[in-house]
């Protein structure tokens, strides 16, 4: 078992781009384990969108790209394996959840070949903070 670290900061460009944030070349099954992620709000909000598998535009309504999946991360929110905050006297989690349901997959399997992608609105002005983000890709022997 082989693991390699990935972190950066991606910032915005005033267009909208695709980054591709892993792209699995070991001829084996990885796992990543996200330790943080931050999703910047732009002005207006745009959620960071993340695609899994072949295609960062999948055509899914035509029934085409069915193996590549996506989820979101709301802007201004965080997520990250045993990542926890505690927000003034009330004790309340504070931007603890990603996505519409409130959820963001802090592990994940990504099949030889695969990429994880993520959208960059052109909401962000150019070079403004949009992403940042650290996780372990292991390679599963």
């Amino acid at each position: 078992m082989a693991a390699t670290i990935y972190r950066g900061t991606l910032n915005g460009t005033g267009s909208n781009y695709f980054a591709t944030l892993y792209e699995n070349t070991t001829g084996k099954n990885a796992r990543l384990v996200w330790s943080y992620v931050k999703a910047f709000s732009p002005n207006p909000a745009t959620d960071a969108e993340f695609y899994v598998g072949t295609t960062s535009n999948p055509d899914h309504n035509n029934g085409n790209d069915l193996e590549t999946w996506f989820f979101s991360l709301t802007s201004g929110h965080s997520a990250g394996k045993w990542l926890s905050t505690m927000h003034g006297s009330d004790k309340n989690s504070d931007h603890m959840y990603g996505g519409s349901s409130g959820s963001f997959p802090t592990e994940f399997y990504v099949p030889n070949t695969e990429k994880v992608f993520v959208k960059i609105s052109g909401n962000f002005s150019l070079n403004n903070y949009a992403l940042m983000y650290n996780f372990v890709a292991i390679t599963e022997d």
